[in-house]
């Protein structure tokens, strides 16, 4: 009775070996340094064990994955510079303006103050606005039937008694004594 001895533990299946370094005329480094290649195989050829298997090999498919995940990450990963770049540009555009406009306010207001620099400008000013006369002038305003006076306020005839003038704090307690009264 002949007895099968099981496969050693070194030896692996096709499938899960790995292709070796090669040395020069294409034979793996290991076997070449143990000797364990024959001549037959140094000819360039591969053996069918050589081949890589199609599990191994990457199909268009998974490659175009591949891209597509490399440019995803690629695209994630500026997507937030990007946005802090366009958020910048936008600020320095409105400080611009904005800067821009106080320029245009601060030309004004000096345009206005040369005027109020001149004599002539500000007697005509105080006369138009604030009705000032020059001494011995006498001044008048006309009021035409469109327009009203200028004192909105009624004014009392002299010596008539009038009601003292009670003040908005007083007012504004007697009505919340009212109220609590009233509970």
């Amino acid at each position: 009775m002949e007895r099968i001895s099981p496969e050693p533990a070194s030896v692996t299946s096709k499938r899960s070996r790995t292709r070796p370094p090669a040395a020069p005329g294409g034979r793996p480094l290991a076997l070449a340094a143990q000797g364990q290649i024959d001549e037959a195989q140094t000819d360039g050829t591969q053996t069918d064990e050589a081949q890589p298997t199609p599990a191994a090999r990457m199909t268009p498919t998974g490659r175009l994955a591949v891209l597509a995940l490399v440019l995803a990450v690629v695209v994630v990963a500026l997507a937030l510079p990007v946005r802090g770049f366009l958020a910048q540009r936008a600020e320095i555009a409105e400080l611009t303006a904005r800067k821009a406009a106080a320029e245009a306010a601060i030309e004004e207001l000096q345009g206005t103050k040369r005027l109020w620099g001149d004599d002539a400008y500000v007697r005509t000013q105080a006369r138009s606005r604030l009705h000032y006369v020059m001494p011995g002038e006498s001044g008048y305003v006309v009021v035409t039937p469109e327009q009203e006076p200028t004192e909105s306020r009624p004014v009392a005839p002299v010596g008539a008694v009038t009601a003292p003038v009670t003040p908005w704090f007083t007012t504004v307690w007697d009505s919340a004594r009212a109220v609590d009264a009233a509970q």
